[in-house]
């Protein structure tokens, strides 16, 4: 282990510079997905509010829409449908613009209608328009509402987002690769006449190899975990009035800390790999 931390001793600076450097990638990638994981919580809340009303012909029977009932019943995508009768149709009217608003007609224009609530996991447009398609061609159906436009740009700003993050993850790891190999280049080169004597000892790659390999790990830990913390320090002091944010959950803080110490490992190992073959011959 003397071997692992002596290049950070010997340059304590650079270490830390290294260290940085990863937790400013490791920040902006925090970030993006801590959006990402908020604006998907957003989205669920959102879709739970997603629901197909399906608007009834006048003249529709009581036999048709009993038929049509159990048919809507019998699809997967639908997990509830409640009835909604021409009369409570006016009264949720008057109840949201006052009484006397359709004063003066003869008759109750409002159609009857079904209003279905929908299964997790089917309340992406692509799902809910074509279900809505589906119903269209029902007997008895006039008319499908489900707020297409709002579900539509909904569905593509998370679809967006997510395509940007997957692309800075993929730049990140790559960035944080190239830093790592670099400080590892470094350390052996500095540390070059010791890995020699060492081979003219006998020590061979196997027992050369691992605490520098142990030091790549280190910083790769060091860097994703100081870049968690600068993320939790600046949650924590934003305007809690302005906008409530959920902090990353523990699995994704342990995940991202895994993957730290996989890229330090991997980014050592590119680094070692040819020239602690070259410097033990």
């Amino acid at each position: 282990m003397k071997l692992t931390f002596n290049a950070l001793k010997n340059r304590p600076f650079l270490g830390l510079v290294v260290i940085v450097c990863i937790a400013l990638c490791f920040l902006v990638f925090d970030a993006l997905l801590l959006t990402a994981l908020n604006l998907k919580a957003v989205e669920r809340e959102l879709k739970g509010e997603v629901q197909i009303e399906v608007y009834l012909k006048e003249d529709m029977t009581a036999l048709q829409l009993h038929l049509l009932l159990q048919s809507i019943r019998g699809l997967r995508e639908v997990e509830r449908v409640d009835y909604r009768s021409k009369g409570q149709a006016m009264a949720e009217l008057e109840s949201l613009f006052g009484e006397g608003l359709l004063q003066g007609m003869d008759s109750n224009p409002l159609p009857a209608s079904l209003l279905l609530s929908l299964r997790e996991g089917y309340k992406g447009y692509e799902q809910v328009a074509g279900l809505a398609s589906q119903l269209r061609k029902k007997e008895g159906v006039e008319d499908i509402e489900f707020g297409a436009a709002w579900l539509r740009e909904l569905d593509r700003a998370v679809g967006t987002f997510s395509v940007t993050v997957l692309i800075f993850g993929l730049l990140i790891a790559l960035a944080l690769t190239v830093v790592v190999s670099s400080f590892t280049r470094v350390v052996v080169d500095s540390q070059a006449e010791t890995i020699r004597v060492m081979g003219l000892m006998g020590a061979g790659r196997h027992h050369i190899g691992p605490p520098l390999l142990m030091q790549g790990l280190f910083l790769g830990a060091a860097g994703a975990w100081a870049g968690v913390v600068c993320l939790w320090a600046a949650c924590w002091f934003f305007p809690k009035g302005v906008l409530i944010i959920k902090f990353l959950p523990p699995g994704a803080v342990l995940g991202l800390l895994g993957w730290g110490m996989l890229l330090g490992l991997g980014g050592t190992y590119l680094a070692v790999s040819r020239r602690l073959r070259f410097q033990t011959r």
